[in-house]
């Protein structure tokens, strides 16, 4: 009884670790389907309600089949632009959320922004070549970091480290092999404190996200929430 009772008190240790090291965590099952998710305020740690970035609009919806299950928010229309919302501001860690796109082939810009006040400095992105690619500004280019899809829930994760690897930043795809440190935009960053959402395809598309996570500084027990994201039915 004394063993169960020290295994469950480690194991709860663990989880509440994990779960300290992310500082922003949004799933948006608190948020009714059909809403609009500008100005919503749901989810956790964030340091205000989700802002436009630049026109258009992202809807709250039932989370396509194969991913987590709940709800996932989904971009609407053509050119449906960002969505942004801010955290508090760290130099390392290692960020993540889920992406789901209805075809391999958009025109534009579909994924997820890192940013530094109000310039994105973190760019990947779901390419027009059926791969999920990052951007290099020391190229300039987007970078080929694994493939990607159509209607296939895929887990992105993006790692960086102001410390040991100054003004770089590296990807990895439903947690594979990570791709080679790249070169964030303008150069160089000091602190990373907002998350953009970005559809700029000019088709209409079916963008999903979901399950974004953002690190508390240097956070080495990331993969342990990793392993025990909800499961449902």
């Amino acid at each position: 009884m004394k063993r169960l009772l020290f295994i469950s008190t480690l194991l709860l240790l663990l989880v509440l670790t994990a779960l300290a090291a992310f500082i922003s965590v949004e799933t948006f099952d608190s948020y009714s389907t059909s809403s609009d998710l500008l100005g919503a305020n749901g989810g956790s740690g964030w340091t205000g309600a989700w802002t436009a970035g630049g026109g258009g609009d992202w809807i709250v919806g039932t989370a396509p089949a194969g991913g987590q299950g709940g709800n996932a928010v989904k971009n609407v229309g053509v050119n449906a632009f960002e969505m942004i919302r801010g955290f508090t501001a760290i130099t390392s860690g290692t960020a993540s959320w889920r992406a789901y796109l209805t075809i391999t082939n958009p025109d534009d810009f579909m994924g997820v922004v890192l940013m530094e006040g109000a310039t994105g400095k973190m760019f990947v992105r779901l390419g027009p070549a059926g791969n999920v690619e990052i951007y290099d500004s020391a190229i300039p280019a987007y970078v080929t970091v694994a493939a990607y899809s159509a209607s296939t829930w895929v887990t992105i994760d993006i790692d960086f480290n102001a410390g040991t690897q100054p003004n770089l930043y590296r990807a990895r795809v439903n947690n594979g092999t990570y791709s080679g440190y790249k070169t964030v935009e303008t150069g160089s960053y000091t602190n990373i404190d907002g998350i953009r959402l970005e559809s700029t395809d000019t088709g209409v598309r079916d963008f999903w996200i979901d399950d974004i996570k953002t690190p508390s500084a240097a956070s080495s027990v990331v993969p342990i929430l990793n392993s025990l994201r909800r499961r449902r039915p």
